[in-house]
């Protein structure tokens, strides 16, 4: 009896000391110093370099190399001038791939501060760059710097997520033209597969997209799949439609302070805007002009919501399908708000869809959802350009403080991203909140930019924007003119508006 007691208790004892060690084991292992998370490296490339470390010293020749040398969350810096080798693209699985980043540290691909850069490949290249397999967090362009893609030896698109696992990838502040120049199928100036979600193409100037070849179903952006943001853009010279969302399961995007135009120039029935398939799009603060069609809602969209938009000018004379807006085959819950529809050649507005939307305090469309084809003249500042299309102090009462106000709805700012909508009180009508200029003689900053540089003549039909954050400050007293002034260069302007 007592030896197997003496045994039992030190079977105990051993058991508590093995406890206490291994919780001495695990306090040790969480509370020893870690080796910090790696930091993000920073690449260079060069169209005068030669190196092989694609340091800053050193920078490699070609975007292929470059690109080659990226690990999670690095940045490759792409310095001033053309790039036109056989090697000035990157496309995963015929060339290389992005590295994927991650939430919070994106692999980054662009132009260095202050410089442009343009990736102009040379022979006969699909895509300039091709997302094929799951990579993710990655971000191409940035506000600093300008990054041309010019796809004139590109047989289809510019910039492809390709891959249904692709989610998290930014394309912004690019200039992306000429896409699908050479002969192919497909081309668009971006495009994604079915399957991709959380995409943003942002701050773009996409135009002349496949205007050689004139294949008429190819667009400045179409997106497949869900939850994506395309905002900021300006489009124009594209065959079919500026924006098209399209492809099952394609869900809950927004499209917002875009300005398109000249569309649809190999494809007279299409439209600025094709909003189809899925549910939940939001369509707001967005400026369509001289396009066949504005905005269409069509195949079988629920409930898109359609807020204060400017669509003017349609060109096609369809009476039965041509429109400023036009809603085309099956739809529900289709709401149109405080859009502006004006001088669009066949009607503002054509229903072709069941059941009737719900539309409300708009101008060119009745709470009836009919058309009005002689609204009051909105009095435009101009028809023409990225800053046209906005309202002046002559704009009528029929437009100025007449809409819905949607700023719980998520409408906050207008075309502009910057200046304010009310949050409460009535909206104005259509993509611009008028400002009105104060008076005494003084010079008022009103917003920073956030489009892209445009050079123009200086001349006030003429305007020469700054970069993106650039003070833009108004001269008081003067109805239709504002003076631009760049901050981080010597460039001084006259812009009508």
């Amino acid at each position: 009896m007592t030896i197997m007691t003496i045994t039992r208790k030190h079977e105990r004892l051993a058991l508590s000391i093995l406890v206490v060690i291994l919780l001495i084991i695990i306090i040790f292992l969480l509370l020893r110093p870690r080796a910090a998370p790696r930091a993000g490296a920073s690449y260079y490339i060069s169209p005068s370099g030669g190196g092989s470390t694609c340091s800053m010293a050193a920078p490699c020749s070609n975007l292929a190399t470059g690109v080659g040398k990226l690990a999670s969350g690095d940045t490759l810096y792409v310095r001033a001038g053309t790039y036109s080798s056989s090697n000035d693209y990157a496309y995963c699985g015929v060339n290389v791939c992005i590295p994927a980043g991650a939430s919070g540290a994106p692999t980054i691909i662009k132009a260095y501060p202050g410089e442009t850069a343009t990736l102009a490949p040379t022979g006969s290249i699909s895509r300039l760059i091709d997302f094929e397999a799951t990579e993710n967090f990655i971000t191409i362009g940035a506000s600093d710097g300008t990054l041309i893609l010019d796809g004139t030896n590109v047989q289809q698109g510019c910039i492809q997520m390709n891959h249904s696992d692709n989610h998290d990838i930014i394309v912004q502040y690019l200039e992306i033209k000429n896409c699908g120049t050479a002969s192919g199928s497909g081309p668009h100036g971006v495009n994604s597969a079915d399957g991709t979600t959380f995409l943003t193409v942002s701050h773009n100037r996409i135009h002349d997209i496949d205007l050689t070849a004139g294949n008429d179903l190819n667009h400045g952006i179409y997106l497949h799949g869900d939850s994506h943001t395309i905002s900021y853009n300006t489009i124009w010279n594209v065959p079919g439609a500026c924006v098209q969302l399209y492809g099952p399961s394609v869900d809950n995007s927004q499209v917002f302070g875009n300005i398109c135009h000249d569309a649809g120039k190999y494809m007279n029935y299409s439209a600025g805007f094709i909003i189809s398939s899925g549910m939940n799009h939001k369509v707001f603060n967005n400026i369509l002009y001289n396009n066949p069609v504005g905005i269409e809602i069509f195949d079988g969209c629920s409930g898109c919501l359609v807020y204060n938009n400017t669509v003017y000018g349609s060109t096609r004379t369809d009476t039965s399908h041509g429109g400023g807006i036009l809603v085309y085959a099956s739809t529900s819950g289709t709401v149109f708000t405080n859009n502006l529809l004006y001088m669009n050649s066949a009607h503002n507005y054509i229903n072709l869809g069941s059941p009737t939307p719900t539309c409300t305090t708009n101008v060119g469309l009745t709470s009836g959802c009919a058309t009005n084809d002689s609204p009051a003249n909105p009095n435009f500042n101009n028809t023409t350009g990225d800053t046209g299309f906005r309202l002046t102090a002559t704009s009528p009462s029929s437009v100025i403080a007449a809409g819905t106000n949607l700023f719980s709805a998520g409408v906050m700012t207008d075309v502009d991203g910057v200046d304010a909508r009310p949050m409460s009180g009535a909206f104005d009508i259509g993509a611009d909140q008028y400002v009105a200029g104060g008076g005494g003689g003084t010079l008022t900053l009103l917003r920073a930019l956030t489009r892209p540089p445009v050079i123009g003549n200086g001349s006030p039909s003429g305007a020469v924007y700054c970069n993106p954050g650039d003070l833009f400050i108004q001269l008081d007293g003067s109805a239709t003119h504002k003076l631009w002034i760049c901050t981080n260069a010597a460039t001084l302007a006259w812009e009508q508006q």
